[in-house]
């Protein structure tokens, strides 16, 4: 019993570590944002306001949630969804 708890420690620390790296790891980094369907308000506005003007924002640690309140909150955007291409488009 108290290897098998050893080994489940460990696999958990394992993957922990894994998501850790993934999470760090500059090639996951948005490096291409595409934005479709906008007549009115500005590309730069649209970035600043859903947290993607910073240059080291992971595709995997961005909250979309976050960033779609922060969006519709104005009143020119009717709705907003994100598309993840992996390994570095928005």
């Amino acid at each position: 019993m108290r290897k098998l708890s050893l080994k489940i420690f460990i696999g958990v620390c394992v993957i922990i570590l894994i998501i850790i790296g993934i999470m760090l790891c500059p090639y996951f980094y948005i490096k291409k944002i595409n934005i479709t369907g906008n007549g009115i308000v500005s590309r730069e506005d649209i970035l600043k306001t859903s947290g993607l003007d910073s240059p080291d924002v992971n595709l995997y640690a961005f909250n979309s949630f976050s960033a779609e309140e922060n969006l519709l909150k104005n009143p020119y955007i009717g709705s907003v969804s994100f598309q993840r291409t992996f390994p570095d488009t928005l």
